[in-house]
């Protein structure tokens, strides 16, 4: 399927009115390809966040009628945290989970989800609120439990220097260090950073 190479955002708002017959129409097979593994890696990522942005800006009855015919999705996109390799895929993942899921469903099928994961971890998940640093609590600790099948090593620090530059941790109370995450899946190396100061030393 051809991808349109398009800013998402800029269509929601210039076309608001058809995005909701994009969700309906295209949707649901933009979702499967999400996990599909015949697909390269960075056309999957991309559909996840697009599909993100779509579902986020499309009506709330419409989002309703998609999250109802496609919750069969729901376990597929959590098996494939284990598999992605990318710290940002994987919370891509999640918040499209959320977005499907409501805060009952998620407290009621986390077991079924994640049987293998230690209780603590679990409620890791469903504890999620402030999304960015509570979905980093959540993964770090899923990561950790993957043992050999790990393919995201995640390291906290208090800058990162990268050049002539000093990167720095977000500037938000709860976020508590500068991650620095290596991902197998995608070879990258990604650090999410408030600003980048010179190095004055």
């Amino acid at each position: 399927m051809m991808f349109f190479k398009v800013s998402v955002k800029t269509l929601c708002s210039t076309f608001p009115a058809s995005l909701n017959e994009f969700l309906i129409t295209f949707g649901s097979v933009i979702l499967k390809s999400c996990v599909d593994s015949e697909l390269s890696f960075y056309l999957r990522q991309l559909r996840v966040k697009a599909l993100n942005v779509i579902l986020e800006n499309s009506s709330h009855e419409i989002r309703n009628e998609f999250r109802t015919s496609n919750l069969q999705c729901i376990e597929k996109l959590l098996n494939a945290l284990e598999k992605v390799g990318d710290y940002d895929y994987q919370t891509s993942l999640i918040e499209m989970v959320f977005r499907l899921t409501s805060s009952s469903e998620r407290n009621h099928l986390v077991s079924d989800w994640f049987p293998n994961l230690r209780v603590v971890t679990q409620r890791l998940f469903i504890q999620i609120k402030d999304f960015d640093p509570d979905c980093r609590r959540f993964l770090n600790a899923f990561n950790a439990e993957l043992g050999t099948k790990r393919m995201v090593f995640s390291y906290a620090a208090i800058n990162a220097k990268i050049g002539n530059f000093i990167l720095r941790k977000p500037n938000v109370s709860s976020y508590e260090h500068l991650w620095i995450d290596f991902n197998l899946g995608s070879r990258t190396v990604s650090i999410l950073f408030d600003r980048s100061e010179p190095n004055v030393e």
